[in-house]
């Protein structure tokens, strides 16, 4: 949690110093939101909770994020952000996100997985989350 006037967020997209967007939900829909709401944007600085490869795929999609802050990264999501030179600095890093009850990966992972080009990852998710 980023932790903001007393308030926790999951997500803050920031352009300099002003906020763009910011949510208290969790999972990959706020930033599906975020990127739906800023679209055009450039130069973004992203701070989230989690980032998996699903939503490293997102990011790069979006073209709007040039940096991210996060507490937890997957291993994953690190290569696949520096691949695609968006700069990352995690607290932390795992192998892979888990599922709640961490006994799999987290659905989303498995999809992000699946599927290679962020364009039909981000097509698929928005889908799912009625975006369409």
């Amino acid at each position: 949690m980023i932790v903001q006037d007393g308030v926790p967020y999951s997500l803050i997209l920031k352009k300099s110093s002003r906020i763009l967007y910011r949510s208290t939900q969790t999972g990959l829909r706020p930033l599906v939101e975020c990127i739906e709401k800023n679209k055009g944007k450039k130069g973004c600085t992203l701070y989230d909770k989690i980032i998996g490869l699903a939503a490293a795929k997102l990011i790069v999609y979006s073209g709007i994020i040039k940096t991210v802050f996060t507490p937890i990264a997957s291993v994953p999501a690190l290569q696949f952000l520096e691949k695609n030179k968006i700069k990352i600095q995690p607290l932390a890093t795992v192998p892979s996100i888990l599922n709640l009850p961490k006994t799999d990966l987290c659905p989303f992972e498995k999809k992000a997985q699946t599927i290679h080009d962020p364009i039909e990852f981000y097509e698929t998710i928005k889908k799912i989350f009625l975006f369409a």
